[in-house]
């Protein structure tokens, strides 16, 4: 499911059935990093709603170590994860 936040388009993630994130703007690498974080390894496959393929095919182990960023001066872009510049919760 994706809604419309202050900063751009939120999405809930799910895995197995369950909502493993409620709220995202990073759909690719914040899961990785809370599949990572219950032992979770391989590869992690993004669907959107409606799609006969997935969007994005992600080492989780790989993924767990980026994010995205963008500001007002620079475009989207993949950087290294920092823990302490970005709070992100998981369920």
């Amino acid at each position: 499911m994706t809604t419309l936040g202050d900063r751009g388009q939120r999405y809930r993630v799910t895995y197995l059935g369950g909502v493993l994130l409620e709220s995202t703007r990073n759909p690719e690498f914040d899961p990785c990093r809370a599949l990572l974080a219950q032992g979770v390894t391989g590869y992690l496959e993004v669907w959107r709603i409606g799609r006969s393929a997935p969007d994005a095919k992600l080492d989780i182990e790989r993924g767990a170590m980026l994010t995205t960023e963008e500001g007002d001066r620079q475009t989207l872009r993949v950087v290294g994860w920092d823990a302490g510049r970005v709070k992100t919760t998981w369920k």
